[in-house]
């Protein structure tokens, strides 16, 4: 959307544009952007809430009025506590997953869950008329044979797709393998989870969760730097990246944490606190990488967090 924002603007029309992440922005420096602090899918808001949804979409062409582009506006206005999902009571995914009696591998525990979600993502193929399954090729069960056999060797797995680099088939049947769970659990009927609810549960309750989890620390240390790329940029979304912890840094003896950049823009660098009474008090940082903004300083003395580019789930989880 930012190219064509320039390519329009090159044409004499003016341009503006609603960004969820504002990372991504920065980087495309479109003429106009009104940053949102609302979850992926929602660039508006609140479901349901006309008026609400009014109020950004005039923010948004309000800033028309400016010609002093490229920049990005910050629209305050959040979603109110209780509104990001649906259902008020929280979203429960169709399936539950009972401990089995005795010891049961990994990949029977996954295969047991997978046999658990195959109605739901049957019936919600049905009802869709599509499925996003199937870029690997493979069964659903030859991918979960494929993914924990990763997560116990590594890069020194078989390769289930031999005719491909194993980065690239670990990419497919990553993506088969999330594309088949959250299928199946958004199939249930009058399903009200939020993006949120579905990756809590995914990354969180799940034995594809953990193995994919597994599959992670063994590429970190095996040599294959495409493959050390995909798990940790591409296989787990970053809104969970943050919620798993992944990003959390513990603040040292110096006190490191995130400031504004020395050169004035809104990009956030590592910085360290010289203030006695905030030295003395703040102890932890939750350094946002992946949205490139600190989230909070956790501490008595910190007083209200840097929120900007943090979406609105991830504040209630600080």
């Amino acid at each position: 959307m930012s190219a064509i924002g320039h390519y329009l603007e090159a044409a004499g029309l003016a341009t503006v544009q609603i960004s969820l992440i504002r990372e991504h922005t920065e980087r495309m420096t479109p003429p106009r952007a009104l940053w949102v602090p609302y979850e992926l899918g929602r660039p508006l808001g609140v479901p349901g809430d006309p008026e609400f949804q009014k109020r950004v979409l005039r923010a948004a062409l309000k800033l028309l009025e400016r010609t002093d582009g490229p920049f990005i506006a910050d629209h305050e206005e959040e979603v109110p506590e209780g509104t990001a999902g649906a259902d008020k009571d929280g979203w429960v995914c169709p399936v539950s997953f009972p401990a089995p009696p005795g010891e049961e591998t990994s990949l029977a525990s996954l295969k047991r869950e997978i046999s658990g979600l195959k109605p739901w993502y049957e019936l919600g193929l049905e009802r869709r008329g599509r499925t996003t399954f199937g870029t690997s090729g493979l069964t659903i069960h030859a991918v979960a044979e494929f993914i924990a056999a990763i997560a116990q060797q590594g890069d020194r797995a078989p390769n289930a797709l031999p005719e491909l680099p194993f980065a690239e088939s670990f990419k497919r049947a990553n993506d088969d393998l999330q594309a088949f769970y959250q299928e199946a659990a958004t199939a249930q009927p009058g399903h009200g989870g939020s993006h949120e609810d579905v990756l809590d549960w995914f990354w969180g309750q799940t034995q594809a969760g953990k193995l994919l989890l597994a599959c992670r620390e063994k590429a970190r240390q095996s040599g294959d730097e495409q493959l050390i790329f995909i798990v940790e940029r591409l296989m787990v979304p970053r809104l969970a990246r943050v919620r798993l912890g992944l990003y959390a840094v513990l603040a040292t003896a110096r006190q490191e944490f995130w400031k504004p950049s020395s050169c004035g823009s809104s990009r956030l660098e590592p910085g360290v606190c010289t203030h006695p009474e905030s030295a003395a008090k703040n102890r932890v940082t939750l350094a946002c990488q992946g949205f490139g903004f600190a989230v909070a300083l956790a501490g008595t003395g910190s007083t209200q967090p840097h929120r900007r580019g943090i979406p609105h789930g991830l504040r209630a989880h600080r």
